[in-house]
C-alpha cells in the first residue's frame, strides 16, 4: 500500500508539472485571458512566470525528499534537491502572493492566495531553519506541512473539475471556494501525517 501512495504522489506531481510546462513557450495562454489589461503588462507576466516555473521545479523535486530509501543511501543528493526545493518554493511564494492580489473572484480569493502564499513561505522557512539547527524530527515536520500546500497545485486542479462538472457551479463561485479548499485541508491532512507517524514538528515559532 506505501508504494501505491508513493506511485500516486508522483504520478500526479509530475503530471501537474509537465502539463504546467505549456507556459514555458511565454504566449499568453487561455488560463490569463480572464485577467484583462494585465495580459500586456510586463510587470504581472514577470511575477506570474517567477510563480509558474519555480512552482514546477518544487512540485518535482518536492516528493523526492519524502523517499527514505534516498535519505539513507544518497544523503548528499537528498541535501542538494532540499536546497532546490526550499529556493524553488521561497522564489514561487513571494511571486504567488503578488499575483494573489489580481485573482479571479475578487477579495475572498485574493485573501485565499494570499492566506496561502504566506503559509507556503512560512512552513518552507521553519524547514530550513530547523535543518540549519539539525533539528530534524521538526524539520521533518514543517517540510510535511510545506509539501501539503505545494501540493495546492495539485489538489487545486482535481477540485475545478468536480465544482464545475460535478457541482454544476460556474467558474467564479468556484474558484472563490477553491482558494481556500485547495489548500487549508491539505495542511490538517499533513498535521494528522505527522501526528500519525509521531513526528516531533508543533506550530511553535521557536
Amino acid at each position: 500500500m506505501k508504494y501505491f501512495w508513493y506511485f500516486l504522489l508522483f504520478f500526479l506531481t509530475f503530471g501537474v508539472g509537465i502539463v504546467s510546462m505549456r507556459f514555458l513557450d511565454f504566449e499568453v495562454k487561455e488560463i490569463l485571458l480572464g485577467k484583462g489589461d494585465l495580459v500586456e503588462s510586463k510587470i504581472y507576466l514577470f511575477f506570474f512566470y517567477l510563480h509558474i516555473i519555480p512552482g514546477i521545479v518544487a512540485l518535482m523535486t518536492g516528493p523526492f525528499q519524502f523517499v527514505p530509501y534516498l535519505r539513507k543511501h544518497f544523503l548528499k543528493a537528498h541535501r542538494n534537491i532540499g536546497k532546490t526545493y526550499v529556493l524553488a518554493c521561497m522564489t514561487a511564494g513571494i511571486a504567488g502572493f503578488v499575483i494573489a492580489y489580481f485573482a479571479m473572484g475578487g477579495w475572498i480569493a485574493t485573501i485565499g492566495f494570499m492566506s496561502m502564499a504566506a503559509t507556503w513561505l512560512y512552513c518552507t522557512s521553519k524547514a530550513w531553519t530547523s535543518i540549519r539547527k539539525k533539528d530534524i524530527p521538526r524539520h521533518q515536520a514543517w517540510m510535511i506541512r510545506s509539501f501539503s500546500v505545494t501540493l495546492a497545485a495539485v489538489t487545486l486542479r482535481l477540485w475545478i473539475p468536480i465544482f464545475l462538472n460535478g457541482f454544476g457551479m460556474e467558474f467564479i463561485p468556484s474558484y472563490v471556494i477553491i482558494s481556500w479548499l485547495s489548500w487549508v485541508p491539505n495542511i490538517f491532512v499533513a498535521n494528522w501525517i505527522i501526528k500519525k507517524q509521531n513526528i516531533s514538528g508543533t506550530f511553535q515559532t521557536a
